[in-house]
């Protein structure tokens, strides 16, 4: 199983399984920041692309605050 790799402020932090990944990516989310994978954003309310693009990742992911908060 491939991991994941998790930057913050340009450093890795962690690596985690695409299920960690896509955990942590909704708990940024609600607490108002987007996800960047493989240095391109992704609209983190569409968990199946999100889902998607995890499979395909090869960088990783980072996270940048999301104007507004993560409300629908």
């Amino acid at each position: 199983m491939s991991k994941i790799k998790v930057f913050e402020g340009g450093h890795l932090v962690q690596e985690l399984t695409i299920e960690e990944a896509l955990e942590l990516i909704k708990q940024r989310f609600f607490e108002g920041q987007s996800v960047i994978i493989d240095g391109v954003y992704v609209d983190a309310s569409d968990i199946e692309k999100v889902k998607e693009k995890l499979s395909k990742a090869k960088e990783g992911i980072s996270f940048f605050p999301l104007i507004g908060g993560g409300k629908f």
